[in-house]
C-alpha cells in the first residue's frame, strides 16, 4: 500500500480516531461549569479548584446531565479534569496529550476553514464526527460501591464494548479516579502513544495549508496520510 494514498490515509485516520475515542470516552463527560460548595482542603497537585460531590451517584448524574453541553471538547476536557484525581504519571501525561491533540485538531480545522470555507475533507469530517460523538453516558444503574471510598461504573464507548470507570472519595468529595482508570485500562495508555503522531501530523498539515502548499481541500486527506506516515516512523502502520 502506497503511503499517502486515499486508502492508506483513510485507514490511518480511522485507526487514529479509534485510539483517540478509547482515550477520550472516559474523559469527555463534563463541561466548563463550576460545581458548588468548593472545598478548602488541600488539593491534589493536578486537580483544579473544583469541589467533588457528596455521593458517587451525584457525580455521575452531574456528568451525565452535562453531555449535551455546547462547550467545546477542549473546555469539557478541562472541566472533567477539575473533577478528577489525576496524580499518576500516566494520568498526568494523558491530560497533557489529550489537550495537545484537541488543540492541534482545532488548529487544522481552523486552517482548512480559513483557506477553503465550509468545504471539508472526508478525513477531517470523519474525525470531527467521531470526536463529537465520543461522549457517552455512564450507566447509573451499574454503579457499584467497592469500598467506603471507591466505586466503579460502566461507560459506553462510541466504538467498541463498554468499559469500567473508577470513582474515588477524597477530601474534596467524590471524583473520577483517573489514576485507577489508567492503571486498570492498558488500552488508555496505548492510545496515548498514538496521539503524538496525530498531533505532529495535524500541525504539519495546518502549516502546509497556511503556507499555501495545499490549494485544494481534496488534497488534505492525502497530506494527512503522508504526515501520519512521516510522524509514525519506520515500521508503524
Amino acid at each position: 500500500m502506497t503511503p499517502g494514498s486515499p486508502r492508506s490515509c483513510s485507514q490511518a485516520c480511522h485507526a487514529g480516531a479509534s485510539a483517540l475515542l478509547l482515550v477520550l470516552t472516559t474523559l469527555l463527560l463534563g463541561c466548563g461549569q463550576k460545581t458548588t460548595g468548593e472545598s478548602t482542603a488541600p488539593q491534589q497537585s493536578t486537580s483544579l479548584q473544583h469541589a467533588g460531590f457528596e455521593t458517587p451517584g451525584a457525580l455521575v448524574e452531574h456528568l451525565n446531565s452535562l453531555i449535551e453541553s455546547p462547550e467545546s471538547v477542549k473546555e469539557k476536557l478541562l472541566a472533567v479534569h477539575a473533577l478528577s484525581l489525576a496524580d499518576s504519571p500516566d494520568a498526568r501525561r494523558g491530560f497533557k496529550v489529550q489537550i495537545e491533540f484537541v488543540t492541534a485538531f482545532q488548529n487544522l480545522m481552523q486552517a482548512a476553514a480559513a483557506a477553503f470555507g465550509n468545504e471539508s475533507s472526508p478525513a477531517l469530517g470523519m474525525m470531527k464526527t467521531q470526536i463529537d460523538n465520543s461522549i457517552s453516558k455512564m450507566h447509573l444503574d451499574s454503579l457499584k460501591m467497592t469500598s467506603g471510598t471507591s466505586a466503579e461504573i460502566t461507560v459506553d464507548q462510541a466504538m467498541g464494548t463498554p468499559i469500567t470507570q473508577y470513582l474515588v472519595k477524597t477530601q474534596r468529595g467524590w471524583l473520577i479516579n483517573e489514576d485507577e482508570n489508567y492503571a486498570r485500562t492498558p488500552e488508555l495508555v496505548e492510545g496515548l502513544d498514538v496521539l503524538p503522531i496525530y498531533i505532529g501530523a495535524f500541525n504539519s498539515v495546518a502549516d502546509q495549508i497556511k503556507a499555501g502548499g495545499i490549494s485544494d481541500p481534496k488534497e488534505i486527506d492525502m497530506a494527512i496520510g503522508q504526515a501520519i506516515q512521516a510522524h509514525s516512523g519506520a515500521g508503524r502502520p
